[in-house]
């Protein structure tokens, strides 16, 4: 799960976004790492110019499994802008 906030009056700009496993350190379990697949489209058509949002289900977007078998995570980065936020 993804939990990205910004505080009240700005808005969440997605700059960059992931799905797998890139270090074994992330999500510890059998397996190693596996290449992560870039979901950056995704999580900026979800997040982006909202305060909050929570990516609790890859798969349920569609986003096929990068290294089944394997404990993976969703990698986000964003920043907050305050103000107005164009979206075109």
């Amino acid at each position: 799960m993804q939990v990205m906030t910004c505080p009240s009056g700005s808005r969440i700009v997605v700059t960059g976004a992931s799905w797998g496993r890139a270090e074994k350190s992330v999500c510890p379990g059998p397996g190693g790492p596996c290449t992560p697949i870039n979901v950056f489209l995704d999580i900026d058509l979800l997040c982006t110019g909202k305060q909050s949002c929570v990516i609790t289900n890859p798969t349920a977007i569609g986003w096929p499994d990068p290294c089944f078998g394997i404990r993976k995570s969703i990698t986000a980065q964003w920043s907050c802008m305050a103000g107005g936020l164009l979206l075109c």
